[in-house]
């Protein structure tokens, strides 16, 4: 036990927390997709499921969101108005403080009311305060900013226990000033929402009963106190200290708060923030790839990549008229969009945005040979529409308007390695197909006679929200074909400009490029006809023709290219017919007449590319009159014109789609 008893110097409002004060759960905290997939292991032998509970690179951490409904009260002068940009940070700081916990936080609403005894009086009106002001207390954590008429009582919080869990009594209050950024010194780094947050979650005083008393916090790992410290010491959970001396809950607290949380605030558990696993996806007219998940959807934003930070919403704020729980959806070749549950279908109208009149109907009605509670649904390139239900899938032909003769078939006997039981399935750029089970994904691509997996499959689901693609070492040029060539590694990308998308089949392996090396520098088409690839101190001249580098390369860069530098980072002919190599911050201009670098250069970058950083990835000049610079996740229009980058430029090399990565 440490400590001594000191003259409070700050106080908390929450209610004395030993009076009718439960027991928290003894059971171990378990999250619903553990409980999931040893259901499935247990009660239906599935393999999959088995392979993630034993496999932590399959493995999905479950986190819930937090919405918060802020309520700023001030008086008639503006004192206590806060800004939202200081809400904002607090979000961000009670973000880093639960880090290691399930939850997660984001700001729902904003409202301001002008009332000088609430604003003053935060703890005696707080019956009147939430009454009128709160939100949802079951789904919405609402925080009120205000001051307290005690000029020591900086905060207070409602126990999870203290009222039912839509109980407008719950909510945490905070001294406007403990804001990130406001007045109290010492105290205004945001922590104290942390600590009335970690109340309203089922935290006690780590000092609660003192040396002694059986009634202490209920976390083992948490030290015994007789009295709070005010000051930085080694013990960080000591709940009064100044801001900048709180650093981390425990993992005893982070587990009391799960299981305090999962009893007594469940409806807060159903709000996933990054889903471990999904009911549906698809991609929708306007590009977005969107997942759905009981009563919620996601939108995925390849730009970032990842979901879109505002996200989940509830599928009732832009699906009018579509149910929570869908078993599948995609966009037919008519435009349209089709949900399906159960044994019906809803035909959503993508300009209304909502269901049409009549619907649902049955899928019998339409869907002809296509059985009810199905698992998932696609629309492939090829014009039909499979449907997926256990281990088998069922072709419909939309000029049949009917399953195919001869289906249902076996789903191994076409899709080499598809699980049984799929819960989601993504058809991407390159015409391969994702499928999602449980905590897992998959990608399958198209051979001759079936569709299988890369041997890195399956991956966890959460690749898609986590992980960075790798966009450096990569290098691009435009063919005679009109085919524009991405190379990266031992693999290419053929991006077709007619349907702005990777074609199908790719990315391919290097084979098809006879001779050409892995992890090429640059590459460009010259004016003899020839591609060249630069790697190091060498070069190689392919010849389309005859589909590999010509007899007698690579050969050294010095050795034609007179006045370039080895490890060149670009190289592209320009609309001026004279070429241009890139070298960290320099550019060199290559005279083909002469065959070497004119006189003045090399020059630097900045002073004739305007705009275009340095060290670029790789170049290349499009018949549009345009030159596209590339480094890393960013691409630059430059305009020969205006002699500058693009106003709006760089943009995500995302853009480019199904270039590069796939989740």
């Amino acid at each position: 036990c440490h400590g001594k008893t000191s003259d409070l110097r700050r106080k908390c409002g929450v209610d004395d927390s030993k009076e009718n004060r439960p027991k928290s759960p003894s059971s171990q905290y378990i999250p619903e997709i553990e409980n999931i997939l040893m259901t499935n292991v247990l009660q239906r032998k599935d393999k999959d499921a088995f392979n993630v509970l034993f496999n932590k690179n399959l493995q999905c951490k479950e986190q819930y969101l937090v919405p918060i409904a802020w309520h700023v009260l001030h008086d008639a002068r503006g004192k206590g108005n806060v800004s939202v940009t200081k809400l904002e940070n607090q979000v961000k700081v009670l973000n880093k403080a639960f880090s290691d916990s399930p939850f997660r936080f984001a700001t729902r609403s904003v409202d301001r009311t002008n009332n000088e005894e609430w604003f003053n009086n935060c703890k005696g009106q707080r019956f009147f305060i939430r009454r009128g002001l709160g939100i949802l207390p079951a789904s919405t954590l609402n925080i009120y900013t205000c001051q307290f008429k005690d000029p020591l009582l900086l905060g207070d919080a409602s126990f999870p226990w203290s009222d039912l869990e839509s109980g407008l009594s719950h909510g945490v209050a905070i001294h406007y000033e403990t804001l990130p950024g406001g007045a109290m010194r010492t105290l205004n780094l945001g922590d104290n929402a942390v600590h009335e947050v970690g109340h309203y979650f089922g935290l006690f005083h780590v000092c609660e009963g003192g040396c002694f008393d059986r009634d202490d916090d209920e976390v083992a790992d948490t030290p015994r106190c007789v009295d709070y410290t005010y000051v930085c010491t080694d013990q960080p959970v000591d709940t009064y200290m100044e801001d900048e001396c709180m650093y981390e809950f425990t993992p005893g607290q982070i587990s009391k708060m799960e299981k305090d949380v999962k009893k007594y605030r469940p409806t807060l558990m159903k709000n996933i923030y990054r889903p471990c696993k999904i009911d549906a996806a698809f991609r929708w007219s306007n590009g977005y790839i969107y997942f759905f998940l009981g009563s919620n959807y996601y939108r995925y934003n390849e730009n970032l990549p990842g979901i879109d930070s505002s996200y989940p919403r509830p599928i009732s704020d832009h699906w009018k008229g579509v149910p929570s729980s869908i078993n599948g959806v995609f966009r037919y070749a008519n435009g349209l969009t089709y949900f399906f549950k159960g044994n019906q279908y809803y035909r959503f109208n993508d300009t209304s945005l909502k269901v049409d009149e009549g619907y649902p109907r049955l899928m019998s009605d339409y869907w002809v040979g296509v059985p009810s509670d199905i698992d998932d649904v696609i629309s492939h390139s090829n014009g039909f529409t499979y449907f997926f239900k256990g281990a088998q899938y069922y072709r419909f032909n939309p000029r049949t308007l009917r399953v195919d003769p001869g289906y249902p078939r076996s789903v191994s006997s076409y899709w080499n390695g598809l699980p049984s039981d799929i819960e989601g399935a993504l058809q991407w750029y390159n015409g391969g197909v994702f499928a999602f089970k449980d905590t897992q994904h998959w990608l399958f691509v198209h051979g001759e006679q079936s569709i299988s997996v890369p041997s890195s499959y399956p991956e966890s689901i959460t690749q898609w929200w986590s992980s960075e693609p790798d966009f450096t070492h990569y290098t691009v040029f435009r063919h005679l074909n009109g085919y524009t060539f991405f190379f990266k590694g031992n693999s290419y990308w053929r991006y077709n400009e007619q349907f702005s998308q990777v074609d199908i089949g790719y990315p391919r392996g290097l084979a098809a490029w006879e001779g050409v090396p892995a992890d090429v520098d640059a590459a460009f088409l010259w004016s003899d006809g020839y591609v060249y690839f630069f790697k190091g101190n060498l070069f190689f001249r392919y010849d389309s023709g005859q589909r590999k580098v010509q007899d007698g390369y690579p050969r050294e860069i010095s050795s034609f290219w007179k006045g370039i530098p080895n490890n060149v980072d670009a190289v592209f002919r320009y609309i001026d017919g004279l070429t241009y190599f890139f070298k960290d911050s320099n550019y060199f201009r290559f005279n083909d007449t002469s065959r070497e670098v004119d006189p003045g250069f090399p020059r630097l970058i900045a002073s004739t590319w305007s705009g275009v950083p340095d060290d670029p990835d790789t170049v290349f000049s499009n018949e549009n009159g345009y030159t596209y610079f590339f480094k890393e996740n960013l691409f630059y229009r430059f305009n020969s014109t205006a002699g500058q980058v693009d106003a709006g430029f760089p943009k995500s090399i995302a853009l480019w789609r199904g270039i590069l990565y796939q989740p």
